[in-house]
């Protein structure tokens, strides 16, 4: 068996920080919009110099780079937190399913692998089979041998 979680439990950052990228582009969007917007309304001296067109396209621009310069670093340190606490995530449920003494598998682990493979037996209606073995004494050669 390794060491990876079961097949159902989340394992990843990759969508969280997906959707982050999205929003940061979306937030641009808008405000770029609003700048926009905002600069046809009050600065209507700007679109008789240079054309209506050619000044919003200079505020969009302009407004997209400073935004973007702007959320680039807390973007990045939100990514990174994201990354770490995603690996204590991981970290912490791999010594949930462990025994720290031995490092073998726990109960906890036997319920999840069970269940997964109780699904899979029924989602491809193949026949399932449990073997449960009780060894007498086994305190005393526990006790004898550690």
């Amino acid at each position: 068996m390794s060491n990876r979680p079961p097949e159902g439990y989340p394992s990843g950052d990759a969508a969280v920080l997906r959707r982050l990228r999205l929003l940061r582009l979306v937030y641009i969007i808008v405000a770029i919009v609003l700048v926009v917007a905002a600069g046809d309304f009050f600065y209507p001296m700007l679109d008789r110099r240079i054309g209506w067109f050619p000044s919003d396209l200079v505020e969009a621009v302009f407004v997209g780079l400073i935004l973007w310069t702007v959320s680039v670093p807390p973007t990045r340190e939100l990514s990174r937190s994201i990354r770490a606490l995603d690996e204590l995530r991981q970290q912490f449920y791999l010594e949930s399913i462990h025994d720290p003494l031995t490092g073998l598998f726990n109960r906890r682990y036997f319920g999840a692998r069970l269940a997964e493979e109780y699904e899979r037996s029924r989602r491809y209606q193949l026949p399932l089979s449990l073997i449960v073995i009780d060894a007498d004494h086994f305190k005393r050669i526990n006790d004898e041998l550690g």
